[in-house]
């Protein structure tokens, strides 16, 4: 089997990932970007992956979050991988699933939003 691209491991501040080391290329200027959240021992296991239309695998990362919401949790992996997208190609469409990703962001932080504020309400109420 040939291999199409190298990757390296690629590091950020206290970031790690793997991503391939030429710039890929975007048919259609799309990117599809996949999000696994699991809950685990009171952590939650995210693996996120940004591909091309042809399934071409451009960057990958698998990490445990230390986060009290399982939307929280999904919203840093889905910015961090919207962000590695965009580190090719500023101007790329981005979609999780069949939703734009920067709608499914302005969700999500509006989901995280209220379930900070009604932890806070149900911590004032016990105080």
């Amino acid at each position: 089997m040939d291999c199409i691209a190298r990757v390296f491991e690629h590091y950020g501040g206290n970031e790690a990932y793997y991503n391939r080391v030429d710039k890929p290329f975007y048919q259609n200027n799309t990117a599809y970007i996949s999000v696994k959240v699991t809950h685990i021992d009171g952590s939650y296991l995210t693996h996120w992956s940004i591909s091309t239309e042809t399934g071409e695998v451009v960057a990958l990362k698998t990490d445990c979050l230390w986060t009290p919401f399982f939307e929280e949790a999904k919203l840093i992996a889905l910015e961090k991988a919207w962000e590695v997208a965009r580190s090719y190609d500023p101007d790329v469409t981005c979609f999780l699933s069949t939703a734009l990703v920067s709608d499914e962001l302005a969700k999500l932080e509006r989901k995280v939003e209220r379930l900070q504020r009604e932890e806070e309400a149900e911590f004032d109420d016990e105080a």
